[in-house]
């Protein structure tokens, strides 16, 4: 191998040649949309050289964390020979080692230039030598692909001409070899969004469910990516990146009244919003059956910049899951009542005879009907909070609104409770901010859902504890207390009880709010109850579209900690 030399001067006559040549090859290759277009250029505009091969190499594997290597490999991404069709295909890959002479000339990005093929060695690539050995080459040029942020590849040229590479070709290859490093990056950024749209279509394809990424733009949210599913879902197929959200909306076959009610939902929710969306909506499919659609919506967001850059809305069909909740709510429902039926006669037939004879009852007889008594009003008691949980998780319970008064209820609330506080010496504290507003609510439930958090406060914490109360208006998310969830409807006013106990740990801060689900606590402490409380609040809450959670206990957060919201919808 031998840096580039001078094989002969070039008269200014022969130059405009070179010059007409140059341009019409710069020219081919803006126009080029393959490697293959690129190598085609170079082998018919630049005829002065009389070039008998030309060949486009990329370096690889082609990723950005190595843009200047080292490189495993290089792959064949174009070839022309007298002796090929134009437009033939080679695919070709060869191994290659970093630290070698010819690697560390083509690094500094100056072209090698050779007047035998014996110099050709490229790591003694047989690659190499078998096109060189099938085709005729008397002199040749090996150019590298370079640019400012990456290394790309090289181009090789040979002719059969003993002087082809004078000066002034070397020269004009360079120039040339500039642009193709250009073009060969612009090649592979194209190549790398083909293939990450690819993976991106094939990914959201996958899903079971209706998939819509948007982005926002000077013109509002626009359409980045859907799925089949969600073309299938709302049978809308002309659908194209970039079209408008509310055009999308326009397409999609769903009820008039849900897509007002979408229309309203999204508008007003940028796409940089980081908060999360949800809601239900009925429809009725292209193919005529009846779904009740459950859609969600959250932001994107970059983890190096944490900035968003887009957003997802998802389509679930949740009709095979409500009808099984249905029948499931019937059957517990009509079992609860069956045995309720008995447990009320057993009550009543004993509170008859405690009261019609008790006075001539032995103390032994009255005390175990006492016992007898209260455990059916208890079994009672959890069968008609479990008849509740499954109507609420079938969508069965209704709400009846009127004008709440948080504050109010939360004091009426806690008369019921004042003996059992005082029984074991505890002081219960309201605080409330003065902005709270009255709201559009159901009372008696959200009565119920303060009559069981304040009754766990008053189990839970011990003698002489406290026990605070506290209302607030959150206007927006920064207002929440901590371990809010990311999707809590704002404005929104907020009720907080804390006690002395010990607490809620981390890792029961979910299981708390489900079924049958006793705290370690309780047992140890022979805390009364079914585990049904809480679970029944959190369905009260959640028809309220609100939200109830606790916060764990840590070193430097005690006692227990629960919150609920119930968003202002409407101030009355």
């Amino acid at each position: 191998m031998a840096d580039p030399q001078p094989a002969s001067t070039t008269s200014p006559s022969s130059e405009v040649p070179l010059l007409h040549a140059q341009l019409r090859t710069l020219k081919a290759i803006a126009e080029a949309s393959t490697h293959q277009d690129i190598v085609a250029a170079l082998f018919n505009e630049l005829s002065v050289i009389d070039i008998t091969i030309c060949s486009l190499w990329l370096f690889g594997p082609n990723e950005h964390q190595r843009a200047h290597g080292p490189f495993n490999y290089v792959e064949l991404a174009g070839l022309r020979t007298k002796a090929t069709t134009p437009g033939t295909d080679i695919l070709m890959r060869v191994p290659i080692r970093f630290r070698t002479p010819l690697y560390e000339h083509l690094s500094t990005g100056r072209p090698l230039l050779s007047t035998s093929t014996d110099d050709v060695s490229l790591d003694q690539n047989p690659l190499m030598r078998t096109l060189l050995k099938s085709t005729p080459v008397a002199n040749w040029v090996i150019c590298p692909l370079n640019t400012d942020a990456r290394q790309f590849g090289l181009i090789f040229v040979g002719s059969e001409r003993e002087e082809a590479f004078t000066p002034a070709i070397v020269e004009s290859m360079n120039v040339i070899c500039t642009h193709i490093a250009m073009k060969a990056a612009l090649l592979v950024l194209q190549q790398e969004q083909s293939r990450s749209r690819y993976e991106r279509t094939a990914l959201l394809n996958t899903v079971r469910d209706g998939i819509l990424l948007t982005q926002t733009g000077s013109d509002g949210a626009s359409v980045l990516a859907v799925n089949e599913r969600f073309k299938r879902l709302f049978n809308c197929q002309v659908l194209h990146p970039g079209m408008q959200l509310d055009v999308l909306l326009n397409q999609m076959q769903i009820p008039p009244s849900v897509r007002h009610n979408l229309t309203a939902s999204w508008r007003y929710v940028s796409v940089n919003e980081r908060d999360i969306q949800h809601g239900t909506f009925e429809m009725v499919t292209f193919e005529g059956q009846p779904v009740e659609i459950v859609w969600y919506s959250a932001p994107m967001i970059n983890p190096d910049t944490n900035d968003v850059f887009s957003r997802l809305f998802i389509f679930h069909d949740a009709t095979p899951e409500r009808a099984a909740v249905q029948v499931r709510s019937a059957f517990l429902s009509r079992v609860s009542h069956e045995l309720r039926t008995p447990l009320t006669s057993i009550s009543g037939f004993t509170q008859f005879i405690l009261e019609a004879t008790g006075d001539d009852l032995p103390d032994l007889a009255k005390e175990y009907l006492t016992i007898i008594n209260d455990s059916a009003g208890k079994l009672k008691q959890i069968f008609t909070e479990l008849i509740e949980i499954t109507r609420a998780y079938a969508g069965e319970i209704q709400l009846d609104l009127h004008a709440v008064h948080m504050e109010e209820t939360i004091r009426s609330v806690l008369r019921q409770y004042e003996a059992a506080a005082d029984g074991k010496k505890q002081h219960i504290t309201v605080v409330a901010e003065d902005n709270v507003p009255v709201l559009q609510a159901d009372g008696v439930k959200i009565g119920r859902v303060i009559s069981s958090l304040i009754s766990n406060a008053i189990k839970f914490t011990p003698e002489e504890g406290r026990i605070l109360v506290e209302i607030a208006l959150a206007n927006t998310s920064t207002d929440l207390p901590p371990y809010a969830p990311p999707d809590v409807m704002t404005p929104a006013v907020v009720v907080k009880i804390i006690d002395d106990g010990e607490g809620v740990p981390e890792s029961d801060i979910e299981a708390i709010f489900e079924p049958f689900h006793r705290a370690k606590n309780a047992s140890a402490q022979q805390i009364v109850g079914a585990g049904l409380g809480l679970a029944l609040s959190r369905s009260l809450i959640d028809l309220h579209r609100g939200h109830i959670w606790v916060q764990p206990v840590s070193k430097k957060s005690t006692g227990g900690k629960f919150f609920f919201t119930v968003p202002v919808s409407t101030i009355l």
